[in-house]
């Protein structure tokens, strides 16, 4: 879905105005950057539970983003992308938060503590997760590492 929305003539057209704003000599690597970052777009799910533990759809949107991108136009494209309708006929519209979480854990802004892979790292230092079947779980306890 999301693939889609960001290969159709509305943003290609975005692209094209982004460009054609760009100073003559920068062009061609605002074309090359804008074309590689709607390229290497990889989305991946949550698996994030309601209170009546009923899987809620989540999705990460990842792209490899290159160290020497224009700020600006980086804040341009990601508003505009933003403000896309995300939708499919069965499921109905998405809704885009930025940065919805925060793990208590790793400081991460794209997954809550729960689902937090560095607690399995061998050598992790950080807060641990709680099993579920604990007394003290509450979804944000944690204990340390002794």
């Amino acid at each position: 879905m999301v693939q889609k929305v960001w290969n159709d003539s509305e943003i290609l057209k975005h692209i094209e105005n982004e460009v054609s704003h760009t100073h003559s000599e920068h062009c061609a690597i605002v074309q090359e950057t804008l074309t590689h970052l709607i390229k290497s777009l990889q989305v991946t799910q949550l698996k994030i539970k309601d209170r009546s533990s009923a899987l809620t759809p989540h999705f990460n949107i990842y792209i490899n983003r290159k160290s020497t991108f224009n700020e600006e136009l980086w804040v341009n494209l990601c508003t505009f992308l933003a403000s896309r309708e995300y939708s499919l006929p069965l499921q109905g519209t998405g809704k885009v938060v930025k940065a919805p979480f925060i793990c208590g854990a790793c400081h991460g802004v794209d997954h809550p503590q729960g689902l937090c892979p560095f607690p399995n790292v061998k050598g992790w230092n950080g807060p641990l997760h709680c099993a579920e079947d604990n007394p003290c779980y509450r979804g944000w306890y944690y204990s340390r590492m002794v």
